[in-house]
C-alpha cells in the first residue's frame, strides 16, 4: 500500500523551503551589495590616487629616466651595485644623467600620497612593454627602496596579465603574493602624447576581506536564528489553523456511521468547534452538512415509506366507508373519491345540520393546475395519472374528511371532527405538498403535482351551504391567480 504523506509535513516542508530561501535572499542581497560598496570604495581609492599622481609627474622627464635605465651601461653598474651594495654608484650615474634631482622629486611625491593614505601598500612608477607581459621595469619607487632596484624587472601578478595599460583600465580585485589587492594604474605620457609608462597603486584589502568574512559569518548565524524562530512561529501558526482541524475532521470522519431512524449523534456526524470563516470553516461546513443530509434523506425514505403504508390503509378505509354508504354511483372510477352524486348527497345533509344549528364544518375547494396543458401534451392517460397524484396528496393530508370529486379537475374536502379543529395547518401542510411536488424538476411534468386551494368555514349568519361554498370557491380562485402569476398561464 502506498504511504500517504501527511498534510502537516508538506506544509512544514513547505514552511521550512520559503523560510530558508527568503532568509538567504536578505543575507546575500545586503552582503553582496556590501562587498559591491567596499571593493566601489578601494577601486576609487587606488584609481584616485593612481591618477592624481601620474598627473603630477613628468612624462618628458621619466622617458629619460626609462631609456637610461634599459642602457646597457646602466645595466652592467646595477650588477656592480647589486653585488657590492654600493647604491651611490646608481645615485652618481643619475646625477652626472641630470635625472637625480626630478628622481628625488618624484620620490617625494610618492611618499607624500603614502603617508597621506594608510591603506596604500605599494605606489611606484613602472615601464610596460606589452599587455601579455610578464615582468614590468621599476623605474620609481619608494625612498627607503635600494636604489639598484632601480630597472629590475619584476614579475607582474597573474590577475593582471593580458591588461592593456597603455590605456585607462579598471581596478582590479586579486589576491597575490601580498595578499588581498586592489590595483590601479594610470597611463603616463610625454608632453607628445607617447606613451611613457604606468603609476601602479596597490591598496591592501586583507582587512576588508577579513571584516567580509566575518560579515557572512554573521549573516549566516543570523539567518539560522531568524530561520529558527520564523520556522517554530509558522508550525505553531498552521498547526492551529490548518493541521489540527484537518486532522480532526479525518477522525471524523471516519467515524460516519449513516443508517436509518438514527440520530445525528449516533450516526456520528460531526460536531466540532470550527468556526472560521476561512477554507477550513467551509470544507467543515460542507462535509458536516452532507452528513446531515444524508441522514435525513433516509429519515425521510423511512417516514415515506410510513407514510405510503398509512395512505394506502386509509384509501382502503375510505372506499370501504364510501362503499358501505353508497352501494351504487357513490364513488368516482379514476380516483376512488366521493362521486358527484354522493357530494349532492353530502350537502343535504350539511344544509339539515345548518337548519338544526348544529353545524360545525368547513369547506375546502383543490382546483388542479395544468391538467389541461398535461392532456394536451402528453395525453389523457398521462392527465389521468396526475388527477390521481393530486387526489392522492389530498388522501395523504385530510385523513379524516370526506373528499368528493365534483368535476374534472375540481375535488371538495368536507372536514368535519379532529380535521376540523386543524384546519388551518392541514390546509398549509397541503400547500406546502403541492409546491413541494411543483418544485422537483427532476420529476416528469405529469408527476409534478399542483393544485389552487381555498377555504370557508361555516359561519353563524349561514343559512345555506351554498354561501360557505362561494367564499371557498373565491378563495381558491385567488389561488389559482397568484400561481399564473408566478408561473404563468397555459396559452
Amino acid at each position: 500500500m502506498k504511504r500517504i504523506k501527511s498534510i502537516r509535513t508538506k506544509m512544514h516542508i513547505f514552511v521550512m523551503f520559503t523560510v530558508i530561501t527568503v532568509s538567504l535572499g536578505m543575507a546575500i542581497v545586503p552582503y553582496l551589495r556590501s562587498i559591491g560598496n567596499i571593493d566601489g570604495h578601494f577601486k576609487e581609492t587606488a584609481s584616485n590616487t593612481a591618477q592624481s599622481l601620474a598627473s603630477q609627474v613628468n612624462g618628458d622627464y621619466l622617458f629619460e629616466l626609462r631609456n637610461a635605465l634599459e642602457s646597457n651601461e646602466y645595466f652592467k653598474l646595477r650588477e656592480e651595485a647589486e653585488k657590492s651594495g654600493n647604491d651611490t654608484l646608481i645615485q652618481q650615474y643619475l646625477a652626472e644623467n641630470g635625472l637625480w634631482e626630478q628622481f628625488k622629486h618624484t620620490q617625494d611625491l610618492i611618499n607624500d600620497y603614502m603617508q597621506k593614505v594608510d591603506q596604500i601598500r605599494y605606489l611606484n612608477i613602472n615601464s610596460v612593454n606589452d599587455s601579455d607581459a610578464f615582468s614590468d621595469l621599476y623605474i620609481v619607487d619608494l625612498p627607503e627602496s635600494p636604489l639598484n632596484q632601480l630597472g629590475c624587472s619584476k614579475e607582474r601578478e597573474a590577475k593582471l596579465r593580458g591588461l592593456d595599460l597603455s590605456n585607462k583600465t579598471e581596478p582590479v580585485v586579486y589576491k597575490g603574493t601580498q595578499g588581498w589587492m586592489c590595483s590601479a594604474f594610470a597611463p603616463v605620457y610625454k608632453s607628445s602624447g607617447e606613451f611613457v609608462c604606468v603609476v601602479n597603486c596597490g591598496i591592501s584589502m586583507d582587512f576588508a576581506m577579513m571584516d567580509r568574512r566575518n560579515t557572512l559569518i554573521n549573516l549566516f548565524l543570523w539567518m539560522l536564528f531568524f530561520t529558527a524562530v520564523v520556522q517554530i512561529i509558522a508550525v505553531i501558526f498552521i498547526n492551529k489553523i490548518v493541521v489540527t482541524p484537518l486532522k480532526s475532521m479525518a477522525k471524523e470522519i471516519e467515524k460516519f456511521k449513516p443508517a436509518e431512524q438514527v440520530s445525528y449523534e449516533k450516526a456520528g456526524v460531526m460536531n466540532l468547534p470550527i468556526k472560521s470563516n476561512d477554507e477550513v470553516g467551509v470544507i467543515y461546513n460542507s462535509i458536516r452538512s452532507m452528513q446531515t443530509n444524508i441522514i435525513d434523506y433516509l429519515n425521510d425514505i423511512s417516514i415515506l415509506q410510513d407514510d405510503k403504508s398509512k395512505a394506502e390503509q386509509d384509501i382502503i378505509e375510505k372506499e370501504k366507508q364510501i362503499g358501505q354508504l353508497h352501494e351504487e354511483n357513490s364513488r368516482d372510477v379514476l380516483t376512488g373519491a366521493g362521486s358527484k352524486s354522493a357530494y349532492i348527497r353530502m350537502i343535504d345533509e350539511l344544509t339539515k345540520e345548518i337548519t338544526d344549528g348544529i353545524a360545525k364544518f368547513a369547506v375546502i375547494m383543490v382546483d388542479m393546475n395544468n391538467l389541461k396543458r398535461i392532456n394536451d401534451e402528453y395525453g389523457h392517460k398521462t392527465g389521468d395519472q396526475y388527477i390521481n397524484g393530486c387526489f392522492q396528496i389530498i388522501c395523504k393530508v385530510f385523513r379524516n374528511s370526506s373528499i368528493f370529486r365534483i368535476g374534472g379537475d375540481e375535488f371538495v374536502i368536507i372536514s368535519k371532527n379532529s380535521d376540523y379543529e386543524n384546519r388551518f395547518m392541514l390546509v398549509e401542510k397541503l400547500k406546502e405538498e403541492y409546491t413541494k411536488s411543483y418544485d422537483n424538476t427532476d420529476n416528469v411534468p405529469w408527476l409534478r403535482f399542483s393544485a389552487a386551494i381555498g377555504m370557508a368555514e361555516y359561519a353563524s349568519d349561514d343559512n345555506t351551504y351554498e354561501l360557505i361554498f362561494k367564499r371557498a370557491d373565491k378563495a381558491m380562485y385567488e389561488d389559482k391567480l397568484q400561481f399564473k402569476k408566478i408561473h404563468g398561464s397555459y396559452r
